[in-house]
């Protein structure tokens, strides 16, 4: 499903990159197209003004310069004095013969565009032109021009053309160049969606597992309470109520098991809804701090545990918290430290005032937590020990105590205690925003 989804995503984004990156193309293309048609002709225009120029002022055109125009420029020039042609067999030969090409280009300017080669302007210093695109087949293309210009004894006609081959072979390159590149950046950009797609859903890809992993958790813990009632279900006896008080008992307690884990599933569910429901009203820590450690002194002394309590010397200010959820995150660390402590250990529970927040740690000396495992200590039905199953510790309280501190823009984190053990380090921030 999810690479199904991946291939989607890249299917996507490739192609509103592509097409975006397609229609930039072949507008920069029409640009360079349109700048080089632009070039074409007005260079065509001056090889023609500076022949009309050179019959005006110098009345004699040298053989070789025209010789060196054509083939520089690939141009075919005939010239005609009183319809008479110059002595002149031309240097540039394209695929149709020159006469051809003169013939047509004189024929389509008097039939076309209604321009007479050989009329005699009325003016002496009006030069009549005509300039048009002529195709006499489908590989030859060319830019061709007539000009009269008028003479003593009557008129030059000039006819130019020149041979656009060139030209159209530059843009079918461009053409080429330009289609290879889109080619080229339509499989990079395809290849980076695909990539960038796959690093968007990690994190959808990681959510899921969590999820599989904690419905597939959650079932197995919900099985053993559920095992056990039913498994004392089977033996209850009908006659012998006496015998029954066990089994009883013990369907009582599974279930009461059974309603704190389904309760911590959905305080977590809740909290990842964001429908959490936090009240929150001015807290005072140290008082809290009291209370909650009062409620363990009986536990702790009956485990040979000392439990002890380090309040500052200042006064503490209060924060805008939820007094309930902040009691019960201490709980669980407590609770939890209290489970692992052995005999005769000690369970110290601080508060500091620092500048911006109040920290409460809560520090035992118990067997600690190898580094490995502390990157997902705080994770959903995470066990340091998989071998150990305590009925009353199925791996959620520190990932609810994570959740309640984080509601309330806090960091809760661990450390090591110096002379072994655990350190549980609550951060609350001094000025809490009230939510509703």
């Amino acid at each position: 499903m999810l690479r199904k989804l991946r291939l989607q995503l890249t299917l996507l984004s490739s192609s509103i990159t592509a097409s975006i990156l397609i229609v930039m193309a072949i507008l920069s293309l029409m640009l360079f197209e349109d700048q080089l048609n632009k070039q074409s002709h007005t260079a065509f225009s001056g090889y023609l003004n500076l022949i009309t120029s050179k019959l005006q002022n110098d009345r004699v055109i040298s053989q070789t310069w025209l010789a060196q125009m054509e083939a520089t420029h690939h141009l075919v020039i005939f010239i005609e004095d009183n319809g008479t042609p110059l002595l002149f067999q031309g240097a540039f030969h394209p695929r149709s013969s020159r006469s051809s090409l003169i013939e047509m280009a004189q024929r389509t300017a008097r039939h076309q565009y209604n321009f007479d080669p050989h009329a005699i302007p009325l003016s002496k210093l009006d030069v009549p032109t005509v300039t048009f695109s002529l195709t006499p087949s489908a590989k030859e293309h060319f830019l061709t021009g007539i000009a009269i210009v008028p003479s003593l004894n009557g008129a030059y006609t000039v006819t130019l053309l020149q041979d656009m081959q060139f030209e159209h072979t530059r843009i079918s390159q461009t053409r080429l160049l330009f289609g290879g590149l889109v080619l080229c950046s339509v499989g990079l950009l395809a290849y980076f969606c695909w990539w960038f797609a796959g690093r968007a859903m990690i994190p959808i890809e990681k959510s899921k597992r969590k999820q599989v992993e904690f419905i597939a958790a959650a079932s197995h813990e919900l099985r053993a309470p559920l095992a056990a009632v039913q498994a004392s279900v089977s033996v209850l006896s009908p006659t012998n109520i006496a015998s029954n008080e066990h089994f009883i008992s013990a369907i009582h307690g599974e279930c009461k098991r059974m309603s704190h884990l389904v309760d911590d599933l959905l305080l977590l569910a809740n909290a990842d809804a964001e429908t959490w429901s936090i009240h929150y009203s001015p807290v005072e820590c140290d008082t809290l701090l009291i209370e909650t450690l009062e409620l363990f002194y009986p536990l702790a002394k009956a485990q040979g545990l000392l439990l002890g309590l380090e309040l500052p010397n200042t006064i503490v200010p209060s924060i805008t918290a939820d007094a309930n959820r902040i009691k019960q995150a201490i709980t669980v660390l407590i609770d939890n430290a209290i489970h692992y402590t052995p005999s005769k250990g000690s369970i110290i529970a601080s508060l500091s005032l620092e500048e911006r927040h109040l920290t409460i740690k809560v520090i035992d000396n118990g067997p600690g937590i190898p580094d490995i495992h502390k990157p997902y200590i705080f994770d959903r039905f995470y066990r340091v020990d998989p071998s150990r199953h305590e009925k009353n510790h199925y791996g959620l309280g520190l990932s609810i105590a994570y959740e309640i501190i984080h509601l309330h823009g806090g960091r809760l984190s661990l450390e090591d205690t110096p002379q072994g053990g655990c350190t549980f380090i609550i951060k609350l921030p001094l000025t809490h925003a009230m939510k509703n």
